[in-house]
């Protein structure tokens, strides 16, 4: 039946499509208007308009006062301009003062603008910093930046121009400025004269796409009818291709993604009709949902989430099924086991006298599906994963290719899981939700990051200690590399690697053009490779 506050059977919401920097795009630090592109380019969370004002210089825009530092004690920014640093200070190891081991969320520069804006800036100039990070760039304009923009404009622009800028407000350069903060972890923020002014017009358009969540109930019948299960499966795919098609961004074939995930859109239609028709109901309501956005970044689920048409607080569990079709020796992976404390017993209950090979999901793999959306609101979760495959994210992910006797045997079981979510005590969640917030810890939200290009093995192996692969996309390091199917990742540059993880945290602190050596095991053989680090294919 239909879902209360739903547009019929249908959630309606608009989703962010492409992001254009206009030509007309201005900005002015002097006589001389500056170039864009060369000289400054905003970013593209960047708010669009025009703004004016004299220069205020706030070192890394850090408003942290749990770890007695703030960049913006004592100054007035209202109706001028901020100017600041990227990353927060550093250590003589040039690692963050602020973070356990990593950048803290003062170094994203969503962070910094919304720092910047409360304490009243106009806008917000980033300028890359002179020690500890290499020869700066201008970070490319991300034209698919889909989170929320920021209330002001936030431009990055080069050294050069703001040194010139330095020097006739009266302060000490960028290199000097930068240095005494970092080796005193005191702020030095400054007003530069106010005859120092900087003007722009930032032109940025944004289309808004119409896009919706399909969704149905199944009322409960019992004492836990106001209680509900979420049933749900992504049905969008990658259309023509682009960024995130393994044969690389200016791919342009169809994407039928019959795996990803019509398998799972098929099996939780599947689902409901079998449990539309019991004869003894469920005791708590079912909530079908088939969300969309999920490869441009979980948005359906997320706007579910954030926009629920039923409480969350009354969602006992989500169940999520996404490639669900191209079974292998009966081998099945199940991940979110360890979200609640009679999962595990379910699963293993529910999977006895069955022809099924059961698997863990690593769970360092856990955010990559809708389930994460519930699982950041504390929601447990389960989830029903046939393996990765080569035709992953390419055009030959085809109907032809599924093994549908497989994907009977997957709604079977999902059918008694789902049965029995909905009649088990609740539980409570037991697992750290993923973080929700894209690059939220990382100083960068957009182009320049760099990406090794592995395709992982998301199961747990035994006897596995090091990263396993089934390969690599094409155009990447990992590529050039040569790596293959079941080269395990040991190390590299001598760091040792034993969960994406650790993966992870490396390239965080990477940079684009490194040269790294990648330590592996192949065929119970150690090889040492090197490879150079590439840009993510998109960005």
């Amino acid at each position: 039946q239909k879902v209360r506050g739903a547009d019929g059977y249908f959630q309606h919401f608009t989703m962010r499509g492409e992001t254009t920097l206009e030509p007309d795009t201005s900005f002015r630090a002097g006589e001389s208007p500056a170039v864009l592109n060369t000289d400054f380019r905003p970013f593209s969370f960047s708010a669009a308009g025009s703004f004016s004002g004299p220069v205020t210089f706030v070192g890394y825009a850090v408003e942290a006062p749990e770890k007695g530092y703030s960049d913006f004690e004592g100054i007035n920014l209202k109706g001028r301009v901020a100017m600041a640093l990227r990353y927060e200070p550093h250590d003589p190891a040039g690692k963050s003062r602020l973070g356990n081991g990593d950048w803290s969320e003062q170094a994203s520069l969503v962070t910094k603008a919304e720092n910047a804006a409360k304490a009243g800036a106009t806008a917000l100039l980033i300028v890359h910093p002179p020690s500890h990070h290499g020869q700066e760039s201008l970070e490319r304009f991300n034209r698919r930046f889909a989170a929320q923009p920021a209330s002001i404009p936030v431009i990055q622009i080069t050294q050069k121009i703001a040194d010139d800028l330095l020097a006739r407000g009266g302060v000490r350069d960028l290199r000097t400025l930068q240095d005494l903060i970092d080796a005193e972890f005191k702020p030095a923020s400054a007003e530069l004269d106010n005859s120092v002014v900087v003007s722009g017009n930032i032109n940025i358009s944004r289309k808004e796409l119409p896009v919706k969540n399909v969704l149905a109930a199944i009322p409960g019948r019992g004492q836990y009818a106001s209680e509900w299960v979420v049933v749900g499966a992504h049905y969008d795919h990658l259309g023509f291709g682009g960024r995130g098609s393994l044969l690389g961004p200016t791919t342009r074939a169809v994407h039928n993604g019959a795996d990803d995930n019509a398998s799972g859109t098929a099996a939780v239609l599947e689902l409901a009709e079998r449990l539309s028709k019991r004869r003894f109901g469920m005791r708590r309501s079912v909530l079908f949902i088939f969300f969309t956005g999920e490869e441009s970044g979980l948005i359906g689920s997320d706007y579910f989430v954030k926009h629920p048409l039923i409480p969350l607080d009354k969602i006992t569990a989500m169940f999520n099924m996404d490639m669900v079709g191209r079974m292998v020796d009966n081998k099945l992976i199940v991940g979110g086991r360890e979200t609640a404390p009679a999962f595990d017993a379910l699963i293993n209950e529910v999977a006895a006298g069955r022809d099924l090979k059961l698997s863990r999901m690593s769970r360092n793999t856990f955010g990559s599906s809708d389930h994460a959306s519930f699982m950041a609101r504390n929601i447990p979760v389960l989830f029903l994963f046939t393996g990765l495959h080569s035709d992953y994210h390419r055009p030959t992910d085809d109907v032809e290719k599924i093994n549908f006797p497989g994907m009977a045997k997957v709604v079977d079981f999902a059918e008694d899981i789902v049965v029995a979510l909905t009649m088990m005590p609740r539980q409570p969640y037991t697992a750290p939700p993923p973080a929700t917030r894209p690059h939220a810890t990382e100083p960068s939200t957009q182009g320049a990051r760099p990406q090794l290009g592995i395709i992982p093995v998301y199961t747990e192996e035994e006897n596995i200690d090091g990263i396993l692969i089934s390969g690599a996309s094409p155009g990447t390091a990992a590529a050039d590399a040569g790596l293959k199917d079941r080269d395990i990742i040991m190390a590299i540059n001598g760091r040792r690697m034993r969960t994406l993880e650790d993966l992870m945290e490396f390239l965080d602190h990477a940079k684009v053009g490194d040269k790294i050596t990648l330590h592996l095991l192949r065929d119970q053989q150690p090889l040492d490779v090197e490879t150079t680090l590439k840009a993510r294919q998109g960005d």
